[in-house]
């Protein structure tokens, strides 16, 4: 008899791929998987399933649905002596701290949604989240058991690192620019990246290409350098990551504040990068994501314009770029922070399963 994992996982962009439907995917792929996932549009009340059922997953909802639906299984569980776990999963800080972040200038409904959100985390069995900083932060507000489960990429829709270095690189920087900059929030472009990034495109020493809102080249770089700026739309989470291997870009940059809802971000970008077979760049500083690059990779706050396009021109030599693509690669896998990874998919069961 198989084992059942259920998720409720209203997020539709990338941390619910990445959090669930991935695994997801490729599990129910495999013919004699002993486990299987589903993703209900509604209630489950079949004996059967609920019996083998491991564990029930809510994420990012906080709808009169999701009372609802916990409530049910509650009731259910009490009756029937079913031994699943109840289970929400947090990928992002949920509370204001006041130091800037993007979670201190969301809007009010979102808040709303955020506060209930950790008031429902309470009903839970236990609660998930992608970071040690992240679960020790959930912990400071209350909420009793929280476990880890870092994020990982998928190879089946990343492939493997077999990128060739162009002569002249592309630089792209895979996320809003603005980050709720627009409401106050402190922007992760920092000056020091700006000035970097405009004296490489004037030199014409690299292209670039950001994501998101056109409008943002030009309220960062201004009109006439930002239309020498590439654009790409949002895409869906399935068709991002062909999205990016069709951009092919060289380097991958990731600058980030130092903030406390950072601070609760995963490494995913980097992971995508290394994935890809692009170089990464990004901010590190106490509590970074990015803590475990190498040297060569980071940007500190010590670090100038100056210093930057260094760090750029050394790893955009071609025998430092593959030195770094190399062990990026080797990152991956050492840890084992891929979807199929046989040590990653049995310490994610455990943890569903209450073994850990």
């Amino acid at each position: 008899m198989q084992t059942f994992i259920i998720g409720y996982i209203a997020d539709k962009a990338g941390c619910g791929a990445y959090r669930f439907r991935n695994l997801a995917q490729y599990i129910n792929g495999i013919k004699d998987s002993k486990y299987r996932f589903l993703e209900p549009p509604f209630e489950i009340s079949d004996p059967l399933i609920l019996a083998n059922t491991a564990a029930i997953v809510f994420k990012n909802d906080a709808s009169q649905t999701t009372i609802d639906l916990i409530k049910h299984y509650k009731d259910l569980r009490e009756k029937n002596k079913f031994k699943y776990n109840l289970v929400m999963d947090f990928d992002d800080l949920p509370f204001k701290v006041g130091d800037g972040g993007a979670g201190d200038v969301v809007d009010e409904n979102i808040r709303k949604a955020l506060d209930l959100m950790h008031e429902l985390a309470k009903q839970m069995d236990f609660c998930t989240a992608s970071t040690r900083f992240l679960a020790e932060e959930l912990e400071k507000h209350g909420l009793e058991k929280v476990k880890v489960i870092p994020n990982v990429i998928a190879r089946y829709l990343w492939g493997y690192p077999t990128h060739k270095l162009a002569r002249k690189p592309l630089i792209v920087y895979p996320a809003s620019m603005s980050h709720y900059g627009h409401r106050g929030a402190v922007t992760d472009v920092s000056e020091k990246w700006l000035t970097f990034l405009k004296i490489g495109i004037e030199q014409d020493l690299f292209d670039f290409m950001v994501f998101g809102d056109s409008g943002q080249k030009e309220d960062f770089f201004g009109k006439k350098l930002g239309k020498k700026i590439g654009n790409m739309q949002w895409s869906h989470v399935i068709s991002y990551p062909s999205v990016m291997r069709c951009i092919n870009p060289d380097f991958v940059i990731a600058p980030l504040a130092d903030v406390a809802f950072n601070k609760a971000k995963s490494n995913v970008k980097m992971l995508e990068a290394a994935a890809l077979g692009a170089v990464f760049i990004g901010d590190v500083f106490e509590g970074s994501p990015y803590e475990g690059i190498l040297d060569c990779q980071k940007v500190t706050k010590d670090d100038t314009p100056k210093t930057i396009m260094e760090k750029f021109k050394f790893l955009a030599k071609p025998e430092n770029y593959y030195a770094v693509q190399k062990a990026q690669a080797e990152f991956i896998s050492e840890f084992d922070l891929y979807t199929e990874s046989r040590r990653y998919i049995g310490y994610y069961f455990d943890v569903m399963s209450g073994k850990k």
